[in-house]
């Protein structure tokens, strides 16, 4: 039996590495699951029920430097509530998630293991640790144990039962009741995200018709044209956010942004090459840059990023008393910093940083 340490993780997450995918996505889910209100503080055989499961650890990523990997794992399993082990045939063979198995229950027989199946069949697919008893001394024995757990599969429950089932795992609640709840905040999530593609789409056919509408007076009054583009980006950022907060597709959301950038840049040609109109299309790419950062293109992210720098460069050598330029270029320095930092150009990125800081500074 293990010394007492305060409980860090609520599960500890036990996987092979060749079921990263798997494990990535089990551990984003449990953190990311949030229990109906009239369950969290509900009494149950673990405890009361928690608002949220995190932090989950998951091995391999949670190890800080300067500790052994034993060291480090047994300090981990000490602090977990729970142990969650992904079941496939290369856990099965793998003797590393076989001895966390086989630690975790003999020093806290007390705390929860949920077998969670994603590939192949009993018993080809369990660590021994977790198919038969473990003895007083820690050692496995040859007295098997009933092996029940949920199957992400979708030939079994499928992710979201079978998540629903870890969750239940966890917290002791029943899984029908954390499925039945979770089934319902994902109808309304779905409902929500459906009349978000509606309005995107709405969205991006108002402002092409808008613009079509009103072609020659956009041409004719600049203001007109500058206050348009800056209210449809700002419209655009709203809508992309919206999206993010309700798990949209990113295929939708990277679409609709394709089509309101092309129609942007199609409204920005309408009017003359004013400085301010360039400062202004400047700015909307910096946020369409933004935008792509959110859903994860960087390829876009920095091409619009380069373009941004390149037009406030010019402007702001030939407007060097406009604090405005000169901020917009050091925010531009900034974007190239973050991206470029992203796609792991630390050079770059630092000296992205030190120009917008240059700037700032004088």
């Amino acid at each position: 039996m293990a010394e007492t340490v305060p409980l860090k993780y609520r599960a500890f997450l036990s996987y092979a590495h060749a079921d990263t995918r798997w494990a990535k996505w089990l551990h984003a889910a449990i953190e990311k699951f949030r229990l109906d209100k009239d369950l969290v503080g509900r009494e149950t055989a673990l405890g009361p029920v928690p608002k949220a499961l995190r932090p989950i650890f998951r091995d391999r990523e949670d190890f800080s430097g300067g500790h052994s990997l034993t060291e480090a794992t047994l300090a981990a399993l000490d602090a977990s509530a729970a142990l969650v082990v992904l079941c496939s045939p290369k856990a099965a063979a793998s003797q590393y998630v076989n001895e966390e198995v086989r630690l975790f229950r003999h020093r806290h027989p007390d705390r929860p293991v949920i077998p969670v199946l994603i590939e192949g069949s009993y018993p080809d697919n369990v660590p021994p640790a977790l198919r038969f008893e473990i003895a007083a001394d820690g050692t496995v024995t040859d007295h098997p144990v009933t092996i029940l757990g949920p199957d992400l599969r979708e030939t079994g429950d499928g992710r979201q039962l079978g998540l629903a089932k870890v969750v239940a795992g966890l917290t002791g609640v029943a899984p029908d009741d954390i499925f039945r709840r979770a089934e319902r905040a994902r109808r309304r999530s779905a409902r929500v995200r459906n009349g978000i593609i509606a309005v995107l789409a709405l969205l991006v056919v108002a402002a092409g018709t808008s613009a079509y509408l009103f072609r020659e007076e956009l041409k004719r009054n600049e203001k007109l044209l500058e206050a348009t583009l800056k209210t449809a980006t700002d419209i655009v950022n709203t809508a992309v956010a919206q999206a993010e907060k309700y798990s949209v597709p990113r295929r939708a959301t990277l679409e609709m942004l394709h089509r309101a950038e092309a129609l942007f840049d199609h409204m920005a040609r309408l009017g003359r090459s004013t400085p301010e109109l360039q400062r202004q299309k400047a700015w909307m790419l910096i946020q369409f840059a933004r935008n792509y950062a959110i859903l994860g293109d960087t390829t876009k992210q920095r091409a619009r990023a380069d373009e941004a720098q390149r037009i406030l460069a010019a402007l702001a050598r030939a407007r060097q008393d406009d604090p405005r330029v000169q901020i917009a270029l050091a925010v531009a320095h900034d974007e190239r910093g973050d991206v470029l930092l992203a796609q792991g150009k630390l050079a770059d990125a630092l000296a992205a940083y030190t120009a917008s800081r240059a700037i700032r500074e004088r």
